[in-house]
């Protein structure tokens, strides 16, 4: 359970209602002879992304190696620009969903003391709905302070100019006096990270933080984004068990 800041980089898509504020989820990690169902608890948003599909192809002490399928960007419609956003945005109607295809590539984890790292590549194979890829990395450091555990990350995505056609491009039959015809080059997503992790007791655990995430030129000059740097916050109360 969390109450979550989300402005999204999408235009008309606005935290309006206090419920838009609050959500919810189950996480599931699942393994079974080397295949895995998992969410990134590295991030602090993994509260509210999909979870990664894969195949451990290496596992040692210092890292792993994985096949892997993941969405990078979460879907998005004329009636929900985002996780909490269910009703008609105005300033999207008419456009094609963009929903969310999982792209299939290889991950290397490395761990480092208390440090974690990833690079991950993704390509869309199997749908070929854009044919885009996706270079994704990450470094995340913990810190022990009493009983919580402070994170700070930073890392990078970039995303080809095929995918950024199909999430942020505008084609004729989407296109209107205020929302022209635009065609992204490449472009990519930098974000900075800072959260903290406080058990309760064995079961609850209280998590906080903040994510700053910054787009590229090609994706902030699409008529459907609204804003380049978007900085979002959440707070949550989970149960392990």
């Amino acid at each position: 359970m969390a109450i979550i800041s989300d402005p999204s980089n999408l235009v008309g898509a606005e935290q309006k209602e206090t419920s838009d504020y609050f959500g919810g989820s189950l996480i599931l990690d699942l393994y079974y002879k080397g295949f895995f169902i998992e969410s990134n608890r590295h991030r602090l948003n993994y509260q509210l992304q999909s979870s990664d599909f894969g195949y451990e192809l290496v596992s040692e002490d210092t890292y792993d190696i994985d096949l892997l399928a993941r969405s990078y960007i979460n879907p998005f419609d004329e009636n929900n620009a985002g996780v909490i956003f269910e009703e008609l945005n105005e300033e999207l109607e008419g456009i094609e969903p963009r929903d969310a295809y999982l792209l299939q590539g290889v991950r290397y984890t490395g761990y480092r003391n208390n440090d974690v790292y990833w690079f991950s590549v993704g390509v869309d194979i199997l749908d070929g709905v854009h044919h885009g890829w996706v270079l994704d990395g990450f470094y995340t450091s913990t810190y022990h302070l009493r009983n919580w555990d402070l994170q700070l990350g930073a890392g990078a995505t970039l995303f080809s100019a095929n995918m950024n056609q199909y999430y942020f491009g505008i084609e004729q039959g989407e296109s209107s006096d205020s929302r022209p015809i635009y065609t992204p080059s490449a472009g990519y997503r930098g974000e900075f990270e800072i959260s903290g992790r406080y058990p309760v007791n064995e079961h609850w655990l209280l998590t906080t933080g903040l994510t700053l995430s910054h787009y590229s030129k090609s994706i902030d000059d699409s008529p459907i984004t609204a804003r380049q740097n978007v900085l979002r916050y959440v707070l949550s109360v989970s149960y392990v068990f």
